[in-house]
């Protein structure tokens, strides 16, 4: 596991291998269910968002996060499944009501996931030439592996150069009880 620090902004990158049947699973997840929705992205396909337990390979991810004493008191509310094909991409977008996200890769994405720096709009008038501003970053990430970043971070992914699929699950994560009610 790596943890990185963009725009001073925690983000973890966990190297894992590919898990035998995901690339087959996403598939029959869009056989199921050929129109999915329409939210961040442009082209492509994206499934409904579905409850936690719903994920076959909910107890993968958690056993990824688990080592790590940090995740434990995140819970993940819902996930999706992306499938995007030549020229599809994602439109900047955030995921409002969690505090982290994540991504675990199906198949390599080549780059394509952005992040775009948050101090670019609260200080860009602090900016005196185009040189200082700090450029969107993109992170490349193979099968397999997974992400997790706060979820308040706007990101949108590349459109896809590739005849292959571009295959991703996305989830976000809560803490549950922050005892503001109590």
């Amino acid at each position: 596991m790596s943890r990185y620090d963009l725009f001073t902004t925690p983000f973890w990158k966990f190297e894992e291998k590919p898990v035998e049947g995901a690339y087959e699973w996403a598939l029959s997840m869009k056989e199921k269910d050929p129109n999915g929705v329409r939210l961040s992205n442009y082209g492509g396909w994206q499934s409904h968002s579905y409850f936690s337990h719903m994920f076959p390979y909910g107890k993968h991810i958690a056993s990824i996060l688990s080592k790590y004493s940090y995740f434990q008191k995140f819970v993940t509310t819902n996930w999706w499944v992306n499938i995007n094909q030549k020229g599809n991409l994602n439109m900047p977008h955030t995921h409002p009501g969690s505090e982290l996200s994540g991504i675990w890769y199906i198949t390599d994405n080549h780059g394509s996931l952005g992040f775009i720096d948050p101090s670019n709009h609260t200080r860009s008038s602090l900016y005196v030439t185009k040189i200082l501003e700090k450029e969107n970053i993109f992170i490349d990430c193979k099968a397999g592996e997974l992400l997790i970043f706060p979820s308040d971070v706007r990101h949108m992914v590349r459109p896809h150069k590739l005849d292959t699929n571009r295959i991703s699950v996305s989830f976000n994560m809560v803490i549950p009880d922050l005892g503001i009610n109590s």
